[in-house]
């Protein structure tokens, strides 16, 4: 399977912005450019990521659906949308777990 200069471009965008978020000066993290601290809330960016979970699972499921009822033969574009489905769900898992454990270390701290 050859990547055509067409599906690199998102790719490299994305990887740029994970490249932009991984930066740390001073062990805290360099804001986005776009967002102010006081802009990002906490319930909106969790939405946001269940929102595009979501969309890659159910991208992935109707390519998977057109393959089985013979609409489609594109058989590697469907299971690279499963794989992407399922890998952006455990990332989503992992993230939601240090959460909790992240809570509970809060929880347990004495008043």
């Amino acid at each position: 399977m050859k990547i055509t200069p067409i599906e690199q471009q998102p790719m490299l965008i994305k990887m740029n912005q994970l490249q932009q978020l991984s930066q740390y000066k001073n062990d805290i993290a360099l804001p986005l450019q776009s967002f102010q601290a006081s802009d990002v809330k906490f319930g909106q960016v969790f939405k946001s990521a269940l929102d595009t979970v979501n969309d890659d699972g159910v991208k992935a499921a109707n390519k998977i659906t057109d393959i089985e009822t013979g609409v489609s033969n594109d058989l590697v574009g469907a299971m690279i949308a499963s794989q992407k489905a399922s890998i952006s769900f455990s990332a989503l898992v992992q993230v939601r777990n240090k959460v909790i454990g992240a809570l509970d270390e809060v929880l347990k701290m004495p008043v």
